[in-house]
């Protein structure tokens, strides 16, 4: 019976099938049978004659024929596209700050399809596609048009401090383009359709702030809001700099999520506003936005249905060599602390290009040249993304060496896991075993340095897995522990600046990055409030860098004279010739803090904020409390090799004011102080508390040394 119900059944499929292909056959469109979530006008009956085949013959053809209908379904659904509908008017996207964003440092790709319906008529008015704070002058980025002459004119800005490409095309209302702009740290470039129309010299690091990403509207006291009017499609925000073949490649073709330097993708076919990226920037809809199905493919051509896929072929030794040969051509090139490190010649990568020769993948290979990068032990010049690198997620769980073990320094409550807490083993493997394998690879300029990134690296894997760990506590013994990787961005999250009082007499001010156009103005804040406290701590332990001008701004309100933060020489790119610049704290401010004052630093302080500590140090009258600073070069540019790599190598050599270069080195405390496990299991800080000591006696600053190799 249940054989004979079985058979019904599929005839009966077939007989469904056979009537829609045949009436399709002959031009006449019957409602797809799987599709039951039309309106019930359209889902209409079936009717069909009996076949005379024998049962077999009918459950073959049956099964043949509905893999037909599904396939076909299935490409009538991948063929439904949708587009963010906006009135300019009110209409518009708004995307949450997220971490993904603050990644965004030193290039961008902004790629967006848009029909408009109409732009503004009147010269110098502006229609946004998309921009990151719409404060009037403190733009992280946009992408938008002007109107010039009576026509639309295309401005990309990686930032108002960098400046603005402005170029001219003739748009035109009521068709599809695709538009992408890029910024790689030393030029602005603007692609219609995958083809540069304008480039221009800017340069300068992205601030990144916590305001809000705006997709369709800008500054809402200019232009009535800056609203754009028309459709909006696949829109991609990356943090490389794409190439125009990279650009016209992809712009008419579905993306994965995981392409190395994604970092946000909306393409509104599910009828969401998902994040197709898998960084969790999902957004809202205001005033009269939405999201509608579109009767026209949003691309220049129509897009062929994705392919099976293919297995990927591994490149030749003879490009793998190549590549190498390129990257040795960039460094050779751009970077200046090559004789510094001892490097006299090619003779440098001879040894990988053999190691190279006997690689079995292109997995090997790379792994040859993150371990070559590694070795020039520099924070700033290290390989960001290559061919195939898969996209990997930590739990949240923050690791670091301590007491030479590796323990949780902070953990989500979720985990189970508490400061203190020792890892001993991760899948099996020891952790000792597992921290030298990654550290063979980490780029940073000081050992703390290599161990603090390698610890980072311990439990990273495919996003939304899981990973068996080993811990050890005090209280809970061994114990295996479960976790998961990913999704919980706000337990990395923090904001630029945050301040607080310890009790009467003390003031207490979180700097976590140099960015944000708020910064300075939160700072000034918060030394008003603190204005009669007999003493300040800064904590800028883990602040990775930014904008050194920042820096210089906030240390103005502690000296009363102009004092050299830093000088740096600047390689000119295929030459032998550098460019001095010198930077300057200048007093700013209507008062200068006066009372006494404590810095927090660890390895974790880099870039931006060396050059903050520097000027602390010139200042002449901080105390530095905590462990040396990362030692990390400057300049970071951003190249491209043949193969795709994407490869940042540092331009410049930071020397502080008393001739000692920060690179390899970093800047010393006057005190210090590391964490013990016994300080993180009772919630101690330890270097928190000398400072806190300090500012509250009237001892001197004590004296600094700091051995040299």
């Amino acid at each position: 019976m249940k054989l004979q119900g079985f058979a019904a059944g599929i005839a009966l499929e077939m007989c469904r099938t056979v009537a829609v292909f045949s009436a399709r056959m002959s031009g006449n469109h019957l409602p797809h049978p799987r599709r039951t979530n039309r309106p019930a006008s359209l889902q209409k009956p079936y009717s069909c004659q009996a076949l005379t085949l024998p049962m077999n013959t009918r459950i073959s053809l049956a099964i043949a024929l509905c893999s037909f209908a599904v396939f076909r379904s299935f490409a009538e659904d991948s063929l439904t596209n949708r587009v963010l509908r906006l009135d300019g008017k009110t209409g518009c996207m708004v995307v949450a700050d997220s971490p993904s964003l603050h990644s965004l440092s030193n290039a961008i790709t902004l790629e967006v399809r848009f029909q408009a319906s109409s732009f503004y008529q009147r010269n110098g008015a502006v229609n946004t596609l998309l921009r990151k704070n719409a404060t009037a002058n403190g733009e992280n980025f946009f992408l938008r048009f002007r109107i010039m002459d009576g026509k639309p004119a295309v401005e990309m800005s990686p930032g108002n401090e960098i400046g603005v490409l402005r170029a001219q095309f003739d748009f035109k209302p009521g068709k599809w383009y695709h538009l992408a702009g890029t910024y790689d740290g030393s030029t602005a470039r603007v692609f219609v359709d995958g083809v540069a129309i304008h480039s221009e010299a800017l340069s300068g690091a992205m601030q990144i702030d916590q305001s809000e990403l705006l997709i369709g509207r800008g500054e809402p006291s200019y232009s009535s809001g800056e609203y754009f009017d028309g459709a909006l499609d696949n829109i991609r925000i990356w943090n490389v700099a794409r190439s125009a073949g990279e650009i016209q490649a992809a712009m008419n073709t579905p993306l994965t999520g995981n392409e190395p330097g994604l970092v946000a993708c909306w393409n509104f076919n599910g009828g969401t506003l998902e994040d197709k990226s898998g960084h969790g920037n999902g957004g809202v809809l205001n005033g009269q936005a939405r999201i509608v199905e579109s009767a026209e493919l949003a691309s220049t051509s129509p897009a062929p249905l994705p392919n099976p896929p293919e297995e990927k072929l591994e490149s030749t030794v003879e490009k793998r060599l190549e590549t190498l040969e390129d990257l040795w051509r960039h460094l050779s090139d751009t970077y200046p602390a090559l004789e510094y490190k001892g490097i006299t010649g090619h003779a440098w990568i001879e040894p990988t290009a053999e190691r190279v020769r006997q690689a079995k993948s292109d997995e090997e290979f790379y792994g040859l040249l993150l371990e070559l990068m590694a070795s020039l032990k520099d924070t700033h010049t290290r390989i960001v993304s290559y061919p195939g690198q898969p996209r990997l997620e930590a739990p949240p769980v923050l690791l670091n060496r301590v007491e030479g073990k590796v323990a949780v320094l902070r953990a989500d409550p979720g985990t189970g896991l508490s400061p203190g807490d020792v890892l001993v083993a991760v899948e099996g493997r020891a952790v000792e075993e597992r921290l030298d394998a990654e550290t063979k690879q980490v780029c940073n300029s000081t050992e703390r340095g290599r161990v603090r990134e390698a610890c980072g690296r311990l439990l990273r894997g495919k996003p939304g897995s899981t990973v068996t760990a080993t811990f050890q506590s005090p209280d809970k013994g061994v114990r295996q522990v479960t976790l998961h990787r990913g999704g919980k961005a706000a337990f990395w999250a923090e904001p630029a600046i945050s301040s607080r009082r310890l009790g009467e007499s003390l003031g207490y001010i979180r700097i976590s990055r140099w960015g944000g156009e708020d910064l300075v103005a939160e700072f000034d804040r918060a030394l008003e409030e603190f204005k009669a406290c007999a003493g300040l701590i800064i904590d800028v332990r883990g602040n990775g860098g930014g904008d050194d001008h920042l820096a210089d701004l906030v240390n103005g309100r502690l000296t009363d004279r102009p004092v050299v933060s830093s000088i740096d020489f600047w390689r000119e790119t295929g030459s032998d010739q550098y460019k001095r610049t010198i930077g300057w704290v200048q007093p700013r401010g209507p008062w200068t803090y006066r009372g006494r004052v404590a810095v927090l630093i660890d390895e974790g302080c880099a870039s931006a904020c060396e050059h903050f500590v520097s000027g602390i140090e010139a200042i002449a009258r901080v105390l530095l409390v905590g462990m040396p600073t990362n030692g990390a070069g400057g300049g970071p540019t951003l190249v491209t090799l043949r193969d795709g790599t994407k490869v940042v190598i540092s331009r410049a050599l930071g020397l502080r004011v008393n001739g000692v270069v920060f690179e390899g080195h970093g800047l010393p405390p006057h005190i210090y102080a590391s964490p013990s496990l016994s300080d993180l299991r009772q919630g101690r800080d330890a270097a928190l508390d000398l400072a806190k000591e300090w500012l509250l006696s009237a001892k001197p600053l004590p004296k600094r040394d700091q051995p040299l190799p």
